[in-house]
């Protein structure tokens, strides 16, 4: 969610970046130089006190007098808005007010993505911003699908993008490292990946999994690697900061995404999929309809159902380098073509213009 700001920032716009911190402390007027695109971002944080569901609740009710205030004083071109629960809806509101177009670049869906008694409210909230923001910008035509579904009337369905990155020369020579990288949401599929390949494992010592990052189902998959007997082979790395991850994946063959096979994920893109192929990883998926509009079958990845399809599929290319090579080439191109940053960021200026010519139209028409 920080890349089309800080690309903005680079071409010469001037981005605010309005958030909700989870603890304590809030900044106001930070600016800080972005990790990508060499450009700067003003960051400032929606006030609250408190901590935890608290802290976040006492946030929704502040941002609705809060937030009209700052962004009457900020007068900005456009509102690009990835909040919905927290301060999405509000936003929305005081934009429609003060006649500010607002594009909603909706990444996954906000009421599926973390368990919570209030997942009803959040569904009410995503509706409510997908209604009513100018127009809604998915990463998927399966997310831009449910936002329609929804009530969103003017959809821009648009890819981000994915830099090429240094691939770091592997210091192990020949390995058989199999990776999984990114947060260990409860829908990652890793224990049942695990128990589908522990006969495998077990059969072939020299076969290793590597898992970087950390999240709510770290501790369901530390007792399956415990229940399995496969401490030796299998490493829970935690988190990984970004400027260390291609060292960490240098050394791996295979990379895997063994998500479960929900609404939730089937309309994401999940971005860590594109991150393996620029580290120079083939990829074993399970069918994911997001993912394949990005990565079709064969570019790149080999989609597979979860099980022993998936783990048979895993297994032949660690035997296979010829292939890993060239699964990497065309999912490579395909991303060259499709999802460069050049290309997201012209793509994303074009949506902020439509949305600012729909405002206009309603403006008149009021």
């Amino acid at each position: 969610m920080h890349e089309f700001p800080e690309g903005l920032a680079a071409r010469g716009w001037t981005i605010r970046f309005i958030d909700f911190v989870e603890s304590r402390g809030r900044r106001r007027g930070v600016t800080y130089a972005s990790r990508l695109h060499r450009s700067e971002v003003t960051l400032e944080t929606v006030p609250s006190f408190g901590n935890g569901i608290f802290r976040r609740l006492i946030a929704v009710f502040i941002a609705l007098v809060w937030l009209p205030i700052r962004i009457a004083r900020i007068k900005p071109a456009a509102v690009v808005l990835y909040a919905v629960p927290t301060f999405g809806w509000q936003t929305v509101l005081a934009c429609r007010l003060l006649r500010i177009p607002t594009i909603y670049r909706a990444i996954d869906l906000s009421s599926d993505i973390r368990e919570t008694a209030f997942r009803r409210v959040v569904a009410k909230a995503e509706q409510f911003v997908a209604r009513r923001s100018t127009v809604s910008c998915p990463n998927t035509k399966a997310l831009g699908t449910h936002l329609r579904q929804l009530g969103a009337t003017n959809v821009s369905q648009l890819f981000p993008g994915f830099d090429e990155q240094q691939i770091v020369g592997s210091t192990l020579g020949y390995q058989k490292t199999i990776l999984f990288m990114g947060t260990l949401f409860p829908f990652a599929g890793l224990e049942m990946f695990l128990a589908a390949a522990a006969d495998k494992l077990r059969a072939s010592p020299e076969v290793t999994v590597r898992v970087l990052g950390s999240g709510a189902a770290e501790d369901s998959i530390r007792r399956t690697i415990d229940e399995l007997s496969l401490d030796s082979q299998v490493t829970l790395v935690g988190f990984v900061p970004y400027e260390s991850l291609f060292e960490e994946m240098k050394d791996a063959s295979v990379a895997i995404l063994p998500f479960e096979l929900l609404p939730l994920t089937h309309v994401a893109l999940p971005g860590k999929v594109p991150q393996y192929l620029r580290a120079g990883l083939p990829v074993v998926s399970t069918p994911l309809q997001g993912l394949q509009e990005l990565l079709p079958e064969g570019s790149g990845v080999r989609y597979r159902e979860p099980g022993t399809e998936f783990v048979n599929e895993v297994w032949r290319l660690l035997e296979d380098p010829e292939e890993r090579k060239e699964l990497v080439e065309l999912g490579t191109r395909r991303l060259n073509e499709v999802a460069t940053w050049d290309t997201s960021l012209n793509g994303f200026e074009c949506v902020v213009e439509i949305a600012q010519s729909l405002e206009r139209r309603r403006g008149d028409a009021g």
